[in-house]
């Protein structure tokens, strides 16, 4: 096992749950998981953290669970996260190198200095630098250090987000006396967890569907193209349920989890589900294909958002 010094805690805020992982890398570079814990949400909606005594309460038990299972107390974290605004957007630079016309380590450095320093939209803060590409003398370089060539165009993507959420998540943090480390985009966290090189060269949409949220990640030619968070998700299917059924929201979730097919077109035309009634002994039935219609009609509302 990995030293503690070395030891990194995760958290990933979503609006229904909190899940964090602790681990390592080890002797060979491979990543090593100690402990993984998760707890319901609490003063989320969307993504947004509307409530900071609730969501540090969620937070405190979280790390409780994730600190006894690995026997060490947890002093920073970082963050994957996806509030409703948060967003990247484009940055280009071009630098010209020295005299040798060898592109130098401090030349990269130099590039990135810009990137820190850019102007962003009004209200919002830089979280975290992206470097997509660099082309030296017109022609792409993943590695670009130590190419020859005179002229560097460095091409980024920055993460921006609301100074609110920024203020909110040092607030939360602050009531437990715990280092906010770094945060990150959790479409791109997922992204480098399930994709491989191949899939982010031919093109690939990461599609996370959440509770509050769609979170979106475009990649091509191994390159990030594109990011999106959509103020919808889940909640969407189990509310559009509730309401068409007549139900309660538990029972409601409950039909979204047990029967939920990404093909509802296969459904069982005369297939029967039943749930207990608000009283005893009443209980409401359905045909599954009902259900998948209303299921359908909620993930229009998220094509179209």
């Amino acid at each position: 096992m990995a030293t503690k010094n070395k030891l990194s805690v995760i958290i990933d805020i979503g609006t229904s749950k909190l899940v964090a992982i602790a681990g390592s890398k080890n002797e060979v570079g491979k990543l090593e998981i100690s402990a993984v814990a998760k707890v319901p949400a609490k003063g989320i909606r969307r993504g947004i953290i509307f409530n900071i005594d609730e969501v540090a309460d969620s937070v405190k038990e979280l790390l409780g669970i994730l600190g006894s299972k690995i026997n060490e107390n947890i002093e920073e974290v970082h963050v994957a996260y996806a509030g409703q605004h948060m967003k990247t957007v484009n940055f280009e630079r071009t630098k010209f190198t020295s005299d040798d016309g060898i592109v130098s380590k401090s030349d990269i450095d130099s590039l990135f200095e810009q990137a820190r320093s850019a102007e962003i939209e009004e209200g919002y803060k830089l979280v975290e630098i992206i470097p997509v590409s660099f082309v030296i003398d017109n022609e792409p370089m993943e590695n670009p250090v130590g190419s020859t060539g005179r002229k560097v165009e460095a091409n980024f993507k920055l993460l921006v987000m609301p100074n609110s959420y920024w203020v909110n998540l040092l607030r939360v943090f602050g009531k437990l006396d715990v280092k906010l480390k770094k945060i990150t985009l959790s479409t791109l966290a997922a992204a480098e967890s399930v994709l491989t090189t191949d899939e982010k060269e031919m093109g690939v949409i990461v599609l996370d569907i959440g509770c509050g949220t769609t979170n979106m990640a475009v990649f091509l030619d191994n390159n990030l193209i594109h990011t999106a968070v959509i103020p919808f998700g889940g909640e969407v299917v189990t509310n559009d349920i509730k309401e068409g059924c007549s139900i309660l929201l538990k029972w409601a979730e409950q039909l979204k989890i047990q029967y939920g097919q990404a093909l509802g077109d296969f459904a069982d035309d005369q297939k029967v589900v039943t749930i207990p009634g608000i009283t005893v002994g009443n209980q409401r039935k359905f045909l599954l294909k009902a259900l998948h219609l209303l299921s359908r009609l909620a993930l229009k509302k998220l094509s179209t958002a």
